[in-house]
């Protein structure tokens, strides 16, 4: 499902050891579009860099709520 997405990065970047740089990246355009969304609908500005940080946060943010319902 997902390698309409990942595939073409992957021809591009590759990987990084155990790493699917791949897959992470696209993992953060992902979030990003959402994040931008968001900041959006709730009328703020898209400064590029408060976004990426944003964009960072609720990404760790998902990750590890996903790994805390999991357990």
């Amino acid at each position: 499902m997902t390698n309409p997405v990942v595939m073409p990065l992957r021809r591009l970047l590759g990987s990084a050891g155990r790493i699917d740089l791949a897959s992470l990246v696209a993992l953060l355009l992902v979030q990003l579009a959402g994040t931008a969304v968001m900041v959006l609908v709730a009328g703020g500005s898209l400064a590029p860099l408060p976004l990426l940080v944003r964009t960072v946060r609720d990404l760790a943010q998902t990750v590890l709520q996903f790994y805390f319902v999991r357990c």
